[in-house]
């Protein structure tokens, strides 16, 4: 009997594993995140019973929470279109810790929590959570969370296991999707620097090149003021030939448009030195009293 017993487990563990693998190929195939979200959701509501599951991601200052995919238990009379898109990190601090900590987080009884009845928990009617991190190149960008709101489920480590196995797979959908993102802007960014440069090689209109120039690093980089500045001839000073400021200061342009200053850098600052010593200057913070 009790090798009938063990049989039939070993055949259950090999059903399981044989289930995961066909999920996981198929998820490896696919750049499809919707895809992937609902066939992972999916297999894993048969296999442990979690009715509901989101894809999160945490703010830059760490502040907020942003619900990027979310599925609903067909049991919650809930209207989707109700659970806000953010929240506030105060009232889901155990995805704070899943963020700095880079583990999972498994609450197998969550209604005896302090927190089960804050915003979205209290929204899903949570009864046991888990967070697990989703890294993306060795970064924590957002937390898998899955989450049953009808009964308390308890795992064992080897089905945490099994669950984080599928989150790795969340993963490396998101960083083909970046990094087809990254290819199309930069694909996207040549093509406009190479029409630029032909229009270089070509007009005479040079305040047209200037504002087709300016126009791109608004729009790529929100750069709102730019200037050009030209040694003259007597290569003991510059002058200021084209400038944009933002519109508040539009009425300041003609002030400086040639205007001179001398080519040293006690006279003529940090534009001077940029020419003499054919060097690029980046502040990020150009408050006065950032730049010595």
């Amino acid at each position: 009997m009790n090798k009938q017993k063990s049989g039939k487990k070993e055949i259950l563990q090999t059903d399981l594993l044989q289930r995961e693998n066909d999920i996981l190929f198929k998820t490896i195939t696919s750049d499809d995140l919707n895809y992937v979200f609902e066939l992972i959701c999916d297999h894993i509501q048969t296999m442990y019973g979690f009715e509901g599951a989101f894809i999160s991601f945490l703010s830059k200052n760490k502040t907020r929470l942003k619900i990027e995919k979310i599925k609903l238990p067909a049991s919650l009379k809930f209207d989707k279109e109700k659970i806000e898109n953010v929240y506030s990190v105060s009232d889901c601090p155990g995805f704070l810790r899943c963020y700095n900590d880079t583990t999972h987080e498994y609450i197998e009884d969550f209604t005896n929590t302090k927190i089960s009845g804050n915003g979205l928990f209290k929204d899903l009617q949570v009864t046991t959570l888990i967070n697990i991190p989703i890294s993306v190149d060795s970064s924590i960008i957002g937390t898998f969370t899955l989450f049953s709101n009808n009964e308390i489920i308890s795992l064992e480590p080897v089905q945490i296991g099994s669950i984080k196995r599928f989150v790795r797979q969340i993963s490396g959908v998101i960083r083909n999707l970046r990094n087809m993102e990254e290819l199309r802007k930069k694909n996207a960014e040549i093509e406009t620097i190479n029409n630029i440069a032909k229009q270089m090689s070509k007009t005479t209109d040079f305040d047209e090149l200037f504002e087709n120039i300016f126009s791109y690093l608004k729009t790529e980089y929100k750069i709102e003021g730019c200037g050009l500045s030209l040694i003259k001839d007597n290569k003991k000073e510059f002058e200021i030939k084209k400038y944009k400021l933002p519109s508040k200061y539009k009425d300041k342009v003609k002030k400086y448009i040639g205007k001179s200053y001398p080519l040293n850098i006690e006279e003529g600052g940090r534009a001077a030195q940029c020419m003499l010593e054919n060097k690029v200057f980046y502040f990020e913070d150009s408050m006065p009293n950032c730049i010595q």
